[in-house]
């Protein structure tokens, strides 16, 4: 058994669904990069590291033609997942006790590989391994999700991870290392900064006291399963994006876009972000790396697919037409003929275009349920009176 599984078994780490990890996600990004994936009512998908079933479970649920296959190295999380698939009389999953340096080609190929919380976890020979069997168990037309610890944004976190790992050191068991951790950065972010507190102004200590504190909040919203393995694990090993897409490439496969497509679109961003990662990125790969220097980003969830599917770049409006459109759009303000709309994340759209607010107006109303695109069109021309042609183009770039 490999140390990860040891980890695992002493400290269960809960499971739950990952909206970014399902199938219905990963074909829409597959989609709108003109890869044509496979359906998802009837398809084959493999998780890597399915631990409880927590993920892998409900998909198989809402998915019976499909079929699920999980497999992970801990044998107790394995057989808590079993239990629960056979109370729920699921017969389109299969649960294994493997690691992924014992899968083979016996299992099959699949339309969807997901390795969600596990890249950055294990040592560089399986991070090898994981993209060498994704790329071999992946259909032609397959998409593989990867999440993994990213910089410049895990360099911060890394440098409370690497505290953290000296001050338990000498502490065996695991609640105890995670109490110790816990009071390390609490007591550190208490005195550090304001630097009054410890000595003359210095607004060094000012803004490591701001990430010490930032950091604290962060982690005292989670569980300590997830301090456990995030930060007091035996590996960690974050990447800059541009040299996990290299990794990738080195094992045949290639970057398509992010598994929520927004997360990756400058579009989603304030304007002056763009033209600030525009100045700097010459390709798409430089644009994704450029956005990460400027957002921080600590975190990415990655779809591949084969070397030589030539995903499109910039996606085409057309390829809306056979999705659904849903957003958490809420009406903020009004303005004569103009409306603000709040949108994902911090966003804010303004426009005064009848289509658009109608749109955003329906999605408000229906939210959280997706609406078919050609029924979004058919409501919106009911209540303006007119056609909306532009309508796909203006929703992509919502």
């Amino acid at each position: 058994m490999s140390p990860e599984a040891d980890t695992y078994d002493l400290v269960p780490y809960p499971t739950s669904p990952i909206r970014c990890t399902h199938p219905e996600i990963l074909a829409v990004a597959g989609t709108l990069a003109g890869l044509g994936p496979a359906p998802i009512d009837r398809c084959r998908v493999l998780e890597i590291g399915c631990g409880e079933g927590g993920n892998l479970l409900p998909m198989a649920v809402g998915l019976p033609d499909s079929e699920f296959v999980g497999i992970d190295p801990s044998g107790p999380a394995v057989g808590r997942a079993a239990r629960l698939a056979e109370e729920l009389g699921l017969r389109n999953v299969v649960l294994a006790k493997k690691g992924v340096e014992d899968l083979d080609a016996d299992l099959g190929l699949f339309d969807y590989i997901i390795t969600h919380g596990v890249f950055s976890w294990v040592a560089p020979p399986l991070q090898d391994r994981i993209l060498d069997v994704s790329r071999r168990l992946l259909r032609p037309d397959g998409l593989a999700y990867v999440s993994y610890n990213t910089y410049p944004g895990w360099h911060v976190r890394g440098m409370v991870r690497e505290m953290m790992m000296y001050h338990v050191r000498n502490e065996p068991s695991p609640s105890g290392r995670v109490a110790q951790a816990r009071e390390l950065l609490a007591r550190l972010s208490d005195v550090i900064g304001p630097a009054e507190k410890i000595g003359p102004s210095a607004t060094e200590l000012d803004a490591f006291g701001a990430l010490l504190r930032h950091e604290r909040e962060f982690l005292d919203q989670l569980p300590d399963a997830y301090v456990f393995h995030e930060h007091l694990e035996r590996v960690n090993v974050p990447v800059y994006f541009h040299e996990f897409v290299a990794h990738a490439g080195r094992h045949g496969l290639q970057y398509v876009s992010e598994a929520l497509v927004s997360s990756g679109r400058l579009e989603s961003y304030p304007a002056v972000v763009g033209e600030v990662v525009r100045s700097f990125a010459k390709d798409p790969i430089e644009v994704q790396q450029v956005l990460d220097f400027v957002w921080n980003r600590a975190f990415r969830q990655s779809v591949l697919c084969h070397a030589g599917r030539a995903p499109a770049a910039a996606s085409d409006p057309k390829r809306l037409r056979p999705l659904h459109v849903s957003s958490p759009a809420k009406r903020t303000a009004d303005a004569g003929e103009r409306a603000t709309f709040a949108v994902a994340g911090a966003r804010a759209v303004t426009t005064a275009d009848p289509a658009v607010k109608a749109a955003l107006s329906v999605l408000e109303e229906r939210w959280p349920s997706p609406v078919p695109l050609e029924a979004l069109e058919a409501t919106v021309r009911e209540r303006t009176g007119a056609d909306a042609p532009n309508l796909p183009e203006e929703m992509l770039h919502l």
